[in-house]
């Protein structure tokens, strides 16, 4: 149960830790994007792409937040977790761009990656288990 407890607390720390630097980082480049595409590409490129590099930036900030539940998931022996979540994420996103890239062009092909924010499932699903496992796991005081 010890082992069990402290994987639990490392993960949601690990995982809540990685999420305020993860996000903190999204909102600084979403704030000096525009700037610095004028800047730097100049005002008819950041036009076109300043929406799509923006929804980007922030699809892959908020995925990026499961890293932490993908090692947990394959230390535990759950590596079919990180399949499945691959799967949806992928198979989503290939099936959402014929569907929104029309309707909103490249930014539309870009929101179809916010598909793959079906990850945020795993630390979810990874927590559950590990309080199940701790739950039903009889403690030391029991046992003597």
């Amino acid at each position: 149960t010890g082992n069990l407890l402290k994987l639990r607390r490392y993960f949601v720390r690990a995982t809540g830790i990685l999420a305020i630097l993860k996000l903190s980082a999204c909102a600084l480049l979403l704030l000096v994007s525009g700037p610095f595409f004028r800047w730097w590409m100049g005002a008819a490129f950041a036009a076109q792409s300043l929406v799509t590099f923006r929804v980007l930036v922030l699809v892959y900030a908020v995925m990026s937040i499961t890293a932490p539940a993908a090692q947990v998931a394959n230390g535990m022996g759950l590596p079919w977790l990180n399949t499945v979540a691959a799967l949806v994420s992928g198979l989503g996103t290939v099936l959402l761009i014929p569907v929104l890239g029309p309707v909103f062009g490249v930014s539309g092909a870009a929101w179809a990656n916010a598909i793959a924010w079906a990850k945020l499932a795993m630390p979810v699903y990874l927590y559950i288990v590990l309080t199940r496992a701790i739950n039903s796991t009889p403690s030391l005081e029991a046992k003597s």
